[in-house]
């Protein structure tokens, strides 16, 4: 097989099949560095991956170290090293699938996952060992950081969301966020934390029936910050991130732009608005005809002050310049040809930055490059 371009993690139950559907031509991928060996296939990874779907993704640190926590529908949290893809350790997590995992704290190495049916649980990432006493609920994470603590989020089905001290486990705030979300996100804005929860329309909302809602709330005060923005369910994701030192938001486009029932245009629907979070103001769109649903996103900001984004549309992952909403470096980072990207995490190691993607039951992770 030609040189590899990406190492990719997989369930050892489905080891031979999947081995087989990626002896493909790999040199048809674009923007990822060869692996650290020139073996496609790792065995390690092969013999510790999942043996379910895997749910989700987070970058974070253990012992200093660059990493990438998975979980899946077998219960456990697997951990892989963001600079060789090695696998390090299995965190056997939760009876129940986990549905989602962040990384927070003063070294971003506690790690926080939640299961399918309840419990919010802290991990030390370098041992597997639980750090201190359960949280309750379960639903999206995340995470923020605000003055000398961190907290991290989770927002429930019960239409809550709650925010704990991610060290002390005291809890800060809950706030009724008026419906279940999908996606959240957690941030600091002018000295406060602020929330963005996106979730499917309720009963009483009478708009179209594909349409999605994101709110931007105020945590310690439990009021909205400004009117919500209807979105389609084709974008139904957000993230924090900060383009030119200011706070910023990615979020699926303002379907209301056009008509105030939310009807947009049928290429428009996947594309992505980035917002400046204390005005508001609407600062990029990213625009791709024909890319697809849009299940994740991920913003960075490299130690170099650059900000990037990074976005999974279907069979696609591509980064994109959030300041202008044009595309960086070659049109696919990577396209899957065995399964759909569901969650995404990026970190940055080595000058590099290391993308982790979830595909169905397994975990791929490579190196982009040539990013301009």
């Amino acid at each position: 097989m030609r040189d590899s371009l990406g190492r990719i993690a997989a369930s050892a139950t489905r080891r031979d099949s999947v081995l087989s559907d990626l002896l493909f031509d790999l040199t048809s991928l674009h923007g990822m560095d060869r692996p650290v060996d020139e073996h496609p296939w790792n065995a390690a990874q092969a013999e510790h991956g999942h043996t379910g779907d895997v749910r989700a993704v987070a970058a974070g640190t253990s012992g200093g170290r660059p990493v990438f926590a998975s979980g899946g529908d077998d219960g456990t949290i697997r951990i892989w090293d963001a600079g060789t893809t090695d696998f390090v350790r299995v965190i056997e997590a939760h009876r129940e699938p986990v549905r989602a995992v962040v990384f927070a704290g003063p070294g971003d190495d506690i790690l926080v996952s939640a299961g399918e049916n309840g419990g919010v649980e802290r991990w030390d990432p370098a041992t597997g060992e639980r750090v201190g006493p359960p949280l309750r609920d379960a639903g999206p994470l995340a995470a923020a950081r605000l003055g000398d603590r961190w907290f991290v989020a989770a927002a429930g089905a019960d239409a809550r969301l709650r925010v704990w001290d991610v060290v002390t486990a005291e809890l800060h705030a809950e706030v009724g966020v008026r419906r279940e979300a999908t996606s959240i996100a957690l941030s600091e804005v002018d000295g406060r934390l602020v929330a963005l929860v996106i979730g499917g329309l309720r009963p009483d909302e009478k708009h179209w029936d594909d349409l999605a809602v994101g709110t931007l709330w105020d945590v310690a005060g439990g009021v909205e910050l400004r009117k919500p923005i209807l979105m389609p369910d084709e974008g139904d994701v957000g993230a924090f991130g900060v383009l030119g030192g200011r706070p910023v938001a990615v979020h699926g486009i303002d379907a209301a732009k056009n008509e105030p029932d939310g009807w947009c245009r049928p290429e428009e629907r996947a594309d992505l608005d980035v917002r400046d979070l204390a005005t508001g103001d609407l600062l990029a769109t990213f625009a791709q005809p024909g890319y697809g649903w849009n299940r994740a996103v991920a913003l960075l900001t490299t130690r170099s002050g650059r900000s990037l984004a990074f976005s999974a549309g279907d069979h696609k992952v591509m980064a994109w310049d959030p300041a202008t909403g044009g595309t960086v470096g070659p049109p696919h980072l990577w396209e899957f040809y065995t399964g759909e990207v569901s969650r995404l995490a990026v970190t940055e190691l080595d000058g590099q930055i290391a993308i982790a993607a979830c595909v169905d039951d397994q975990v791929c992770i490579w190196r982009a490059k040539d990013l301009n």
